[in-house]
């Protein structure tokens, strides 16, 4: 009972920081996530056509074939940290993320994560304006379930996060999952013994690079 009281107010929590935050147009998120859908799979076969020939395997795809069976995945929404951190330790978490109008969207192809296309609001529409990232995608791939859609960004470490429905110890505040980007750019995560992460501990990291070799300044 306890921690279902828990999870009960992590998930207003979660709502409270990543969605009241946005703009009227999308805060319905769900009739934005079928918006969004709806524009990245009828605009996707000409992104598709616009990768050099020859060129397939570095956007994720073995042959042109691939691009017949390509289908649009759930939209992934973009946060990052805000650009000046704050040091202060009374800083509140939602102080620190700033929504990004983006959703990064899987290229799928039979099931397989195969690229990521970034659709955003131009003029009031959605617009594919990006088309890439296999290693990413692969790697949503591989963690499907067990996380809320949210991708987490730090320009300043390099780093990708997903943000999960877990919740601290204290019942407070979502985890984050550190994806290969953050293990590789993010020394003290080389040492780590546990998987998730609070928000404040990945802040801290960020914040004093000093003591962390593999962040870059």
């Amino acid at each position: 009972m306890k921690y279902t009281k828990k999870l009960r107010f992590a998930t207003m929590l979660i709502i409270f920081i990543f969605t009241c935050v946005l703009p009227a147009s999308v805060e319905n998120s769900l009739d934005a996530n079928k918006e969004i859908c709806r524009a990245a799979s009828l605009q996707l076969p000409q992104w598709l056509d616009k990768i050099p020939a020859g060129q397939e395997q570095y956007f994720g795809f073995t042959s042109r074939e691939d691009f017949s069976r390509a289908t649009i995945g759930v939209p992934v929404h973009t946060y990052y940290f805000s650009d000046e951190l704050s040091e202060s330790t009374s800083a509140q978490s939602s102080e620190v993320l700033t929504p990004a109008y983006e959703w990064r969207v899987p290229v799928t192809v039979d099931n397989e994560y195969r690229a990521l296309v970034t659709v955003a609001p131009i003029n009031g529409e959605w617009k594919i304006v990006d088309i890439g990232a296999a290693g990413l995608a692969r790697e949503l791939g591989n963690v499907k379930t067990g996380h809320l859609n949210i991708l987490l960004r730090s320009f300043s470490s390099k780093s990708d996060f997903l943000v999960t429905p877990s919740i601290d110890q204290a019942g407070k505040g979502v985890m984050l999952l550190p994806l290969q980007s953050a293990r590789r750019n993010i020394s003290q995560l080389d040492h780590a013994t546990k998987d998730l992460f609070t928000i404040d501990e990945i802040r801290g990291m960020i914040l004093f690079p000093e003591t962390n070799p593999g962040v870059a300044r």
